[in-house]
């Protein structure tokens, strides 16, 4: 809980300079607001660096170890190509952040084939 806390007080300094600054240097103020962002972003990768190896221990000693690996990218990708879209909506680019993340899906979907073709072959190998 102290580590969300931090981050939100880091972030609300961050917004707060933005809006100030957004008052003579609209242009600065974007440039802030996007490095609020990556601040953020990497602040808040220990936390998520924590709860990928906890994942990474139970799926050791279970038979989910095989899936465990794509669910893991599959969250990476998700959360990055959501930051990604995020500084690029920030700098006014929603166009370039949507493609981002269609980009983000295809990849998840990409990675998931493999899954999606086992669960067809398990499925008719019951109905057969």
């Amino acid at each position: 809980m102290n580590e969300a806390i931090r981050i939100c007080g880091c972030a609300l300094i961050f917004i707060a300079a933005a809006a100030v600054i957004k008052e003579t240097k609209g242009e600065h103020a974007r440039l802030l607001s996007a490095a609020a962002l990556v601040v953020v972003f990497l602040y808040a990768s220990g936390s998520v660096g924590e709860l990928i190896s906890y994942l990474r221990g139970i799926s050791e000693g279970s038979s989910a170890g095989k899936y465990m690996g794509r669910l893991l990218k599959a969250g990476a990708i998700a959360f990055i190509t959501d930051t990604t879209a995020d500084i690029c909506r920030c700098s006014d680019e929603s166009a370039v952040a949507g493609y981002v993340e269609f980009a983000g899906r295809a990849e998840i979907l990409l990675l998931s084939l493999p899954l999606i073709d086992e669960m067809i072959s398990l499925s008719l190998g019951l109905l057969s």
